[in-house]
């Protein structure tokens, strides 16, 4: 009877621990690239004139949405707005400012860091010969459901998305 309860006990023990693990793992921050970085790797690559480098850090298709009006309407976009990029970048000196992040898009609420973000955005200043340039570039979260709960997806599977865990891509620009 004794030997019963010990392996009992053990054997909650051992599922507790093993649970707590989990749940730690799951939860605990990844080295993810943050958004300035991810919009320095654009620019860098613009730099060097890598259109195709500099594309792989934009997102053009929302995850699990499968419009196709839409895909080709942010390809088209996407495709404009980096030939306008790379007809600046080249020669420029190039300022990338700290990100700034938010809940989301509809309703947004500024944080102060991107532990919890779904949003962010991240200005950069180009100047080149006497012109400078202000730049917006807006990225989201598109590994965990971050963009595309913005855009329908039900609460239930945005809220079980690993934080600090972000898998930022380019989602937009406003400027020049």
């Amino acid at each position: 009877m004794r030997v019963w309860k010990l392996a009992l006990a053990s054997g909650l023990g051992l599922a507790a621990l093993l649970a707590a693990v989990t749940l730690a793992v799951h939860f605990w921050p990844a080295a993810a690239t943050p958004p300035d970085a991810v919009v320095a790797a654009c620019l860098e690559a613009l730099q060097t004139g890598d259109v195709e480098a500099a594309r792989r850090w934009w997102v053009v298709q929302l995850p699990e949405h499968e419009d196709e009006a839409l895909t080709a309407l942010r390809e088209a976009q996407q495709r404009t707005k980096i030939e306008e990029l790379a007809a600046l970048v080249p020669g420029a000196v190039v300022h990338v400012g700290p990100a700034t992040y938010w809940t989301h898009c509809c309703e947004p609420v500024q944080l102060p860091d991107g532990y919890d973000a779904f949003a962010a955005g991240v200005e950069v200043t180009l100047q080149r010969e006497g012109d400078t340039h202000l730049i917006t570039f807006y990225l989201s979260d598109v590994a965990h459901d971050g963009l595309a709960w913005a855009w329908g997806l039900p609460w239930t599977r945005w809220w079980q998305r690993p934080r600090g865990r972000q898998h930022w891509r380019i989602t937009s620009v406003l400027g020049p």
